[in-house]
């Protein structure tokens, strides 16, 4: 996944964002020309652990604010229940940039908006992720 990003990203700027919920465990990144220039991710089955790397995009910073705070709350409460609101950080920085978040309906549009693609013979698509025609 990581590969296919880094040749997308030669033709333009590309968000990743990565969830993996059993776990706790998200991610998002940005790269252009196969260079990643930054990055957030949030391990909750590691005590937490939090890390960001690179020049981070200018909405992080309220996004950070926001849910830490949220989470400085939620620690301070007496309750076995706790919710880990800075998990969720990493999909709210993809969606600030994208407009489009993996698990929200996207406002005005309904049904079944997504379709598969699947590469034809020569397309753009198989000559970006390197994968061979089927004859």
């Amino acid at each position: 996944m990581v590969r296919d990003s880094v040749k997308l990203s030669q033709a333009g700027e590309v968000v990743r964002c990565f969830v993996e919920g059993h776990v706790m465990f998200s991610s998002a990144s940005a790269r252009k020309n196969g260079r990643q220039f930054w990055r957030v991710a949030h391990d909750g089955g590691q005590d937490g652990v939090f890390e960001t790397s690179g020049d981070l995009p200018a909405e992080f910073a309220s996004i950070q604010m926001n849910l830490f705070a949220k989470q400085e709350k939620e620690t301070a409460e007496p309750d076995d229940l706790k919710v880990d609101h800075v998990y969720e950080l990493p999909a709210e920085v993809a969606k600030e940039l994208t407009g489009f978040r993996h698990d929200q309906d996207i406002p005005g549009i309904s049904g079944d908006i997504f379709a598969a693609l699947e590469p034809k013979s020569g397309s753009l698509l198989s000559r970006l992720f390197g994968k061979k025609d089927k004859q």
